[in-house]
């Protein structure tokens, strides 16, 4: 019986000091045909270093440096399996990842793309298990799940019966995601017939490129932990450590309402809320670094009469001085007030 090869792909920036964790977790898969292609964009630390005992067991390729999408991108160019699989540099995969996610595509041709749940740990011990519904609002509860998805069908796997969703999402998908990028598992075949992903967003550009798979066939969601999610406010996804990465999200969003006229036109009230939610988001995460940009993008909001109350505390932060907003910052987070 033919194995099908699966290509890992581990786009890593400044990763020494959880990459080589990510590649162990990958090599202790118990699936055998896998070929790992670590995507080096352009790191400034010893991840090169890092990865040095490796060489006979991975792909290494490195790259100047460009971003997710880019090196996403890169990586598809040179895989050769005949399935993508994606993963994240700072996160562990669950030994049955990939095993899993194959035998659910092999026997489901009209999935064009497979994801499932994950746990999500901190460094400092914090571990929440089954963390989906939690980091995806859309998630949340079974009564959403099926909305989204349909109600799940039994899939048989290492003798054991797990839950299955399966469903077209694109009409759903284009108003926000709710698909995991380092669970994803999708068929190569499809690079062929899909665009790149945008190297001009610095973030969120899975979002968009996801669309795109699922325009191409049904989207699988296995309710089984597949990784280990490294939650920290360093990383790209964090607005903390990125301020300005709900514009990204937004311009993501701009670009998924060109692609998907169609879904936009048949939903008008629902396109301008999504729309004006995103500008809300991005106005509040900028008025700390440019005022001027996030009023702007409350002004653009206003279009949609949803979210008032929102709106009326960004337009409060806007007229308070910078240094009130901080002053008032550093007495909510001041340890003897978080005990009270």
């Amino acid at each position: 019986m033919k194995i099908p090869k699966v290509s890992v792909l581990i786009p890593a920036y400044n990763a020494a000091s959880y990459v080589v964790s990510c590649v162990e977790s990958v090599l202790n898969q118990d699936y055998q045909n896998i070929e790992i292609i670590v995507i080096d964009d352009g790191s400034t630390d010893q991840t090169e270093s890092a990865l040095a005992s490796y060489t006979d067991q991975i792909i290494y390729l490195k790259k100047p440096h460009a971003g997710l999408g880019s090196a996403r991108n890169f990586a598809h160019q040179h895989a050769s399996g005949e399935y993508i699989a994606w993963l994240d540099s700072d996160d562990i995969a669950h030994p049955h990842r990939i095993s899993l996610q194959v035998a659910i595509l092999e026997q489901n041709p009209s999935m064009a793309l497979i994801c499932g749940d994950f746990s999500a740990f901190r460094e400092n011990g914090d571990r929440h298990s089954f963390y989906a519904d939690r980091y995806y609002s859309q998630l949340e509860g079974v009564d959403r799940h099926q909305q989204l998805l349909g109600k799940p069908q039994s899939f048989i796997y290492a003798d054991a019966p797990l839950e299955l969703y399966r469903a077209p999402v694109l009409s759903e998908l284009v108003f926000g995601n709710f698909i995991h990028p380092p669970t994803v598992m999708f068929r190569a075949q499809l690079l062929a017939s899909v665009k790149p992903m945008n190297e001009t967003i610095r973030s969120s550009v899975d979002w968009l490129f996801l669309t795109r798979l699922a325009r191409h066939g049904e989207l699988g969601f296995v309710v089984n932990e597949l990784i280990d999610y490294r939650l920290s406010d360093s990383q790209i996804s964090s607005a903390k450590a990125n301020p300005r990465r709900m514009i990204d999200v937004l311009r993501v969003f701009k670009e998924i309402c060109i692609e998907n006229a169609d879904v936009m036109v048949a939903n008008p009230q629902r396109h301008a809320k999504v729309l004006a939610e995103f500008q809300i988001n991005a106005a509040n995460s900028l008025i700390d670094v440019d005022k001027i940009q996030a009023a702007s993008l409350l002004k653009q909001s206003m279009s949609c009469s949803a979210y008032k109350p929102a709106k009326l505390k960004i337009l409060l932060k806007l007229l308070t001085p910078r240094s009130l907003l901080a002053l008032k910052r550093r007495l909510y987070t001041a340890p003897e007030l978080r005990q009270n």
